[in-house]
């Protein structure tokens, strides 16, 4: 019996102990609960509201990053554009500067020396010329006493005299003077040529940078298609955002009253322990026996059914 009594007594003090500490965990759970909801829903809306800022930020930034790809990829147009037509139009001059050099060299060096060859001719006629004027000067000096009689032999009229230098030396000089003009025709039609294989490598060169451009525009389309997947990945986030913040209130308020519930529920159940701990240890007081008796039996029932043996024993 002792023993089914210190049994009960002890659970019921842990009982009474345990719930005594639900109590207090369950009323300051729910004081501390609605004491501080305010200030609670405060700074829990305040990080919300940062993190819509944020949100807005980086959308912001995302447009702002989506207009300057935009101008980006239209300038890249554009200086790809007209490097095609600076390739092209020196394609077309890298033919005529060819052609030229090869009329200056060619054609125009063989005008001058046909010219040249024309005026070797025309030298030889001067010369024969000069010759026959030589000769008819001569035979009017000769005979100058006949100038009275033949009007043939008279003296030249003035400005009509014989010039100091030849037709053949001014021919001459004429033809020499040209002497030059095929040596240069050639350094032309050799500068003209270089001029045309530097065109021909600045158009290569042109051509080379009008593909590297092209390939910056597909890496830039790419950039700018990623930047098209992140606005749509925040367009989706501002969407959920706002419905997140517009059911806010009511998910904080379903939240304090769950846990109302249940730190209620808890302060209840820990009462009822408490109250079945105070019953464990006070039915432990009302069956202590007296004497040793059984329990719900009096003692003198007892003594009665077991009478004194011999030697002071009892029976049985």
């Amino acid at each position: 019996m002792h023993t089914r009594f210190r049994l009960s007594f002890f659970t019921g003090i842990i009982y009474i102990v345990s719930a005594v500490f639900g109590l207090i965990f369950s009323a300051g759970g729910l004081v501390a609960l609605w004491t501080t909801r305010a200030e609670v829903v405060q700074s829990l809306s305040g990080t919300v509201a940062i993190f819509g800022r944020a949100l807005d930020t980086t959308s912001q930034t995302i447009d702002l990053i989506n207009g300057s790809l935009n101008v980006a990829s239209e300038n890249l147009s554009g200086g790809h554009a007209v490097l095609v037509s600076i390739a092209q139009s020196l394609d077309d001059s890298q033919g005529l500067i060819g052609a030229t050099a090869g009329l200056v060299g060619t054609d125009l060096a063989g005008f001058f020396t046909q010219t040249q060859d024309s005026l070797a001719a025309v030298e030889t006629s001067a010369q024969t010329v000069d010759q026959a004027l030589g000769v008819i000067e001569g035979i009017r000096d000769a005979l100058s006493g006949l100038r009275s009689i033949i009007p043939f032999f008279a003296p030249p009229a003035a400005g009509t005299n014989l010039p100091r230098a030849t037709l053949q030396q001014s021919v001459a000089e004429v033809r020499s003077s040209l002497d030059p003009v095929p040596a240069s025709l050639g350094e032309i039609e050799r500068q003209l040529s270089v001029t045309a294989a530097n065109v021909a490598i600045m158009r290569s060169e042109l051509a080379r940078l009008a593909e590297q451009v092209t390939e910056i525009e597909k890496g830039l389309d790419g950039a700018r298609q990623v930047a098209a997947e992140y606005r749509a990945v925040l367009d989706d986030l501002q969407r959920r955002f706002d419905r997140f913040e517009e059911g806010l209130p009511f998910i904080l308020r379903g939240i304090y009253l769950g846990l109302t519930l249940l730190l209620g529920w808890v302060f209840i159940n820990q009462a009822g322990m408490l109250a079945h701990g105070i019953a464990l240890v006070r039915g432990g007081e009302s069956v202590l026996p007296s004497n040793n008796a059984p329990s719900g039996m009096p003692a003198e029932s007892q003594a009665a059914d077991n009478p004194p043996g011999p030697a002071g024993k009892t029976g049985g």
